[in-house]
């Protein structure tokens, strides 16, 4: 939200420059689950496996001090990618060179229902968040979502039950299901366009399959059954159909929501983060986007408060004193922040964190003042 407020594209650092939002941990949950071989896996204390960048560092003799400092824990990823590279180079370079969505989609063949493994911290971690999987039907929603299925589970729900009851099902909390003895269905969407980790279903061994839980005849046998039923795409339509939520009329608060800027806006924006404080006084910029105006006035006020007319002070002052002194529940009013200060004084603190909530609760008494 900070890129967006500030006329920066809020999306360009996930692609600009050969980027991509590759995730080492899906890298490691799959090196466990396939190829373990050359690296010390760490459990924790039930048994399971832990991904935990401290642990995994540790395991391995990876220098990790002053864990979860930004920077350190950077250099420890980059460290253990590298630990995975040297073990598996052949996974990792399959993983590497398929994280695009061209080099995804092959994989994704809906109408043959291919099945391939894909590791998603949506699976259990007992089994490396890794399942053998089919392709069902593409998303209603997001042309870059693909909607598959866990063949671990037999899919005579998905097949009997009306899609109401399975929409229900799916967003249910999964203590609510637990207590009425239901499970969430095996569905979940893959977004080709967000680094997802696949690979094709022959890199499963023996071992692995056991290791997993995979049962090939099994899951087979749960195949052949979707395959039975037939054409499930008017069911799945149901099932993901677009969620309500709540409008948002605040254009600070529609990144999501707004849908995306046009290439016209874009030149636009760059234009007003070059432009100094007498420069975007003098700006005349008509917007493909209703909110960008505002944004554009919140954005002067915020930075350059003293290129605002006399009229527009006077608007920026109404604003502040709506939205600080309110009692929407959504936005953090004056009364909720000093509350929350006060909280976190009742609690056992370091000098180090009662020196910033003094330094906070100080500026909030100054905006206070001002906007009083």
């Amino acid at each position: 939200f900070t890129l967006y407020r500030n006329f920066y594209d809020a999306y360009a650092r996930e692609w600009q420059n050969g980027n991509s939002r590759w995730d080492i941990i899906d890298m490691a949950r799959l090196t466990r689950a396939l190829r373990p071989e050359g690296i010390n896996w760490p459990d924790h204390d039930d048994g399971k496996p832990s991904f935990r960048l401290e642990a995994l560092t540790a395991a391995n003799n990876i220098e990790h001090a002053g864990a979860h400092d930004a920077l350190v824990d950077v250099y420890a990823t980059i460290a253990f990618a590298k630990l995975i590279k040297t073990a598996q180079p052949k996974l990792y370079d399959f993983i590497y060179q398929h994280r695009g969505k061209n080099a995804i989609s092959p994989l994704m063949n809906i109408h043959e229902r291919t099945p391939f493994i894909h590791t998603s911290r949506m699976y259990p971690s007992e089994y490396c968040g890794t399942a053998l999987v089919v392709p069902i039907a593409k998303d209603p929603t997001n042309n870059n979502g693909i909607i598959v299925y866990d063949l671990r589970h037999d899919p005579s729900d998905l097949i009997n039950e009306d899609a109401d009851t399975l929409r229900e099902r799916l967003y249910s909390k999964t203590a609510d299901l637990a207590e009425k003895g239901l499970s969430r269905p095996a569905l979940k969407t893959l977004h080709i366009n967000k680094c997802p980790i696949v690979v094709p279903e022959n890199t499963l061994n023996d071992e692995a399959a056991k290791r997993l839980d995979i049962d090939r005849e099994q899951h087979y046998k749960h195949l052949a059954m979707l395959n039975d039923a037939g054409d499930l795409t008017q069911k799945l339509n149901a099932i993901f159909k677009a969620r309500e939520f709540d409008a948002v009329d605040d254009p600070d608060a529609s990144l999501y929501g707004g849908g995306f800027f046009s290439g016209n806006d874009k030149r636009k924006m760059d234009l007003v983060r070059e432009a100094g404080a007498e420069q975007l006084k003098l700006l005349s910029l008509p917007f493909d986007d209703a909110r960008l105006e505002e944004m554009l006035f919140r954005y002067r006020a915020r930075n350059w408060s003293e290129s605002l007319s006399a009229e527009e002070q006077a608007q920026w002052q109404q604003y502040r004193q709506e939205r600080l002194n309110g009692d929407n529940e959504k936005i953090l009013s004056f009364d909720r922040f000093f509350n929350d200060i006060q909280t976190c004084r009742s609690e056992e603190l370091t000098d180090k964190q009662r020196q910033v909530l003094d330094k906070l609760e100080a500026y909030g008494q100054q905006l206070q003042a001002e906007v009083s």
